[in-house]
């Protein structure tokens, strides 16, 4: 459950019980982001009871009010339900870094072990009264049969999980049992990361759901970033993931940064042959490589055609990481959040810092770049390198809302 912790409010103390806080539910721009009828009850608790590892300061004016958003890895009630596995939701509402100190990560502390993968997404559980025989879904509450979400649901018995849900939406389902009972209601999802769950493919997920510096969000949907789907390193990616890739995701573009050597006699994309594979060999941490410009153009490309796109190298990690720091920086994502989705590839066993010298490396690179802020230095890294103003506001056109 997504919560407001309000407090240092001037009330009386009838009004507000000594030092507690009371919980509300607010979205990003400070509207009601559900119906308050839907809340299962607004709560007075002490605030030392609060975990501070679940604390994430929302960006508001300190001298008007103070704010923290609390989740929960599981739902509370039967409305709503994260998407995001526990240590990603404590990193990314633990976590604010300082743009002018990279010497330091907090990322170390969030890759200990644990008994899930951590580059993969919660799936939402929902018990019904009978054994379930197939679900729907849809983001419609008149379950319109062209409507219906096509994303993964795997059922057993009297429960269905559907994965891979965008965050930050309503749902609705309606699940046929035995005996041709039906069950229906409806859920909402809660986090920003959209990781995606796949059998044999590491470290996936959405580049979208992060907040510009001027308030808009980048779409999701649109480009993913993972790792490789096959080549020398004995990934085979399953006819499931197949399906997941090319049906549900809806990728219709598969840009391969590995070497010649990484991925042998690789020539076209595993995905199908409606798939368009392009491969460029480039170096990571490097913006003088011409083949990131072309898989821009590759890229919008493809937005246009409004498919998806999935960049990858061997782990997603350097070129991939790479290539999605470019992009996030040219959106406008602030450059600590950029950061942030950068080390997320460490949650799949690849520690990745922005304090390591290979980062750094990249950043020194752009800070040669004319600008007052990074995306107006990445955007002229990219003029610099062929891509047009106008290419770049529609590429900003087609990924931002």
């Amino acid at each position: 459950m997504l919560c407001l912790l309000v407090w240092n409010i001037e009330t009386s103390a009838q009004e507000w019980p000594g030092d507690s806080c009371m919980v509300l539910h607010l979205n990003y721009d400070e509207n009601w982001a559900f119906p308050l009828d839907e809340l299962d009850s607004i709560t007075f608790c002490p605030f030392n009871d609060v975990d501070e590892e679940w604390f994430y300061f929302n960006r508001t004016e300190p001298e008007v009010i103070s704010v923290k958003t609390v989740y929960t890895s599981v739902a509370s009630n039967k409305w709503y339900y994260s998407l995001e596995n526990s240590m990603t939701m404590n990193y990314m509402n633990s976590v604010l870094y300082d743009n002018a100190d990279y010497s330091t990560t907090k990322i170390t502390s969030y890759t200990n072990y644990t008994s899930y993968r951590k580059d993969q997404p919660l799936g939402v559980s929902i018990t019904c009264n009978d054994k379930v025989d197939s679900v729907q879904l849809s983001l419609r509450p008149d379950m319109k049969e062209d409507e219906l979400i096509r994303i993964g649901v795997m059922v057993s018995e009297k429960t269905f999980v559907a994965v891979n849900l965008l965050p930050g939406q309503k749902y609705y389902y309606r699940a046929y049992q035995k005996g041709g009972s039906v069950t229906s209601g409806h859920f909402y999802t809660l986090g920003r990361v959209r990781m995606i769950k796949a059998d044999d493919v590491e470290n996936i997920r959405d580049l979208g759901g992060w907040q510009t510096t001027d308030g808009r969000h980048v779409r999701y949907g649109k480009i993913f970033r993972g790792a490789e789907m096959d080549g020398t390193h004995g990934t085979h990616i399953t006819e499931d993931d197949k399906i997941l890739f090319r049906d549900l995701l809806d990728i219709r573009l598969d840009i391969d940064m590995r070497s010649e050597e990484e991925r042998g006699n690789v020539n076209q994309s595993p995905l199908g042959t409606d798939v368009k594979y392009v491969h460029y060999d480039v170096s990571p941490y490097q913006i003088r490589n011409e083949g990131y410009y072309t898989a821009f153009r590759e890229i919008l490309n493809t937005l246009r055609q409004g498919h998806a796109v999935y960049l990858h190298c061997w782990k997603g990690a350097d070129r991939t990481g790479t290539l999605a720091y470019l992009l996030e920086a040219l959106l406008g994502i602030p450059e600590e959040d950029a950061c942030k989705d950068y080390e997320l590839t460490s949650l799949g066993g690849q520690l990745r810092s922005r304090n390591s010298t290979s980062f750094l490396l990249l950043y020194d690179k752009i800070q040669v770049y004319s600008g007052s802020n990074l995306q107006e230095k990445v955007k002229n890294i990219f003029l610099k390198n062929g891509i047009t103003k106008e290419e770049i506001a529609e590429f900003k056109s087609l990924m931002l809302e």
